[in-house]
């Protein structure tokens, strides 16, 4: 299973961003008044800072937004989805998306599964440098289960280099909240939980004096 992060959501310089955006609402059969609007929302944005002092308040003069999506607005989540929702199309393995983050999953008990888990990582390369949305390769890791695992080590295509690197082996990762390792019993995981609640006992301990069960458990 191999984990990744994107670069920043749709960071892309204006105009071939809303290009590629246009391309990708299309696809969905969004209405073509719709796709308009939603470009027209997003293009020539300006912002400027203000500041409050003695005298009233001094704004600076406006300057053109050469990024996207808009931080706060409910559009901006959704847009990011549709723009990467053709990603596991293009593979033979499983890809599954949640925000900008993805993993890759597949069997490696036979060199030809391997060589499968690689290809399909060449192919997101690809995908992501046509669409300009590459991934953060130094944020990207992979993790081994099963004895007949061959434990090959993967690469994928630094960013600023241009060239193809191996990715880092961990042998536990955290997913959606989750502490996942290599054999699968959550030991980690587990830890990290009665830490957490020991934590959030003294917690109280601390604040407060009574020591009632039913008060306490109450607080908890």
């Amino acid at each position: 299973m191999l984990w990744g992060n994107t670069l920043d959501d749709m960071s892309l310089p204006t105009n071939i961003a809303l290009c590629l955006l246009k391309r990708k609402l299309q696809a969905c059969c969004i209405h073509l008044d719709i796709i308009e609007w939603i470009v027209d929302f997003l293009g020539e944005q300006t912002q400027r800072v203000g500041v409050i002092n003695d005298k009233g308040v001094c704004v600076s003069s406006p300057i053109p937004v050469f990024s996207r999506v808009l931080l706060g607005t409910m559009l901006g989540p959704s847009l990011f989805n549709i723009y990467i929702n053709d990603a596991p199309e293009i593979l033979q393995n499983l890809l599954t998306l949640y925000a900008d983050d993805s993993k890759l999953i597949g069997a490696a008990s036979f060199w030809a599964e391997v060589a499968s888990i690689q290809t399909n990582l060449n192919k997101l390369d690809d995908w992501a440098r046509q669409w300009l949305l590459e991934f953060n390769s130094s944020k990207c890791k992979f993790l081994h289960f099963g004895n007949k695992n061959q434990k090959h080590i993967y690469t994928m295509q630094n960013q600023i280099t241009g060239q193809r690197e191996p990715l880092v082996a961990v042998t536990e990762k955290r997913d959606l909240g989750v502490i996942v390792d290599c054999q699968l019993k959550f030991q980690s995981h587990t830890e990290k939980i009665v830490a957490s609640a020991n934590h959030a006992l003294g917690t109280i301990k601390q604040a407060f004096t009574t020591r009632s069960p039913q008060t306490i458990t109450k607080l908890y």
